[in-house]
């Protein structure tokens, strides 16, 4: 398994534009008016070489974002959701492999975005799957597998990106959580299921509200210095 994007809920247009402000301090590189927008949601990324930040803006709640997320985004919950990871084996039948041993999963489905009122839809290129939440946090565990060429094709859209600044990609995740232990079984039980690691540390989370409940590490280039920047309650560092 392989990281490939974080799930990340924020309050309002006004934290977004703090985000950018504080980016562009740092010369991250972020256009949240690049992003796409459907029916009560918008949604911008920060591209990490191939991975990336979904920031997700509830605008209304009458909206056709992912139902449970919204419900909540609804409850006031905000930071991240879900962290996914990449796969190349046959997501259903890791499905099968999760539902028969008695995991609750949703069956894989496509992404897709409706406008025009309804009249059109546009599924994109790749399928995923949620998983319940990581023991001691509120972030799930998701899925994901691309359509063969996919990722191919759809790298020039990969914009703007810090791997034009020398950081080219988030190599490693740690999850801050008060029940490593049930955490730890948890994920090694999916990963039994799937026939591979997920590859997630987990650190013991001091304090009942902890600003900081996961910690990315970024792959650099050699020459390149970097401080670290954080998006809600995920931190990236060095």
């Amino acid at each position: 398994m392989i990281l490939d994007h974080i799930v990340v809920h924020v309050e309002s247009l006004e934290e977004i534009n703090t985000l950018k402000a504080e980016l562009d301090r740092l010369d991250i590189p972020f256009e949240p008016t690049w992003g796409k927008a459907a029916k009560g949601f918008q949604v911008s990324n920060i591209w990490v070489g191939q991975q990336y930040f979904e920031i997700v803006n509830i605008l209304s709640s009458n909206n056709l974002w992912q139902p449970q997320w919204a419900a909540r985004h609804a409850q006031g919950e905000r930071g991240v959701y879900c962290v996914f990871f990449k796969v190349n084996e046959d997501i259903h039948q890791l499905y099968k492999n999760l539902k028969g041993a008695n995991i609750l999963v949703n069956e894989p489905e496509r992404t897709c975005f409706k406008w025009m009122f309804g009249l059109l839809e546009k599924k994109l290129p790749w399928r995923f799957m949620l998983l319940p939440k990581i023991p001691g946090t509120r972030i799930e565990l998701g899925i994901i597998q691309y359509d063969k060429g996919a990722e191919k094709k759809y790298a020039p859209f990969m914009v703007p990106n810090t791997k034009d600044k020398g950081i080219v990609g988030l190599r490693s995740a740690c999850i801050y959580t008060d029940q490593v232990d049930e955490a730890d079984a948890y994920l090694e039980e999916v990963g039994r299921l799937v026939n591979q690691t997920v590859p997630i540390q987990l650190n013991k989370q001091v304090g009942s509200a902890p600003d900081l409940v996961l910690e990315l590490q970024a792959e650099l280039d050699a020459d390149v210095k970097f401080s670290g920047f954080n998006v809600s309650n995920v931190a990236v560092v060095s």
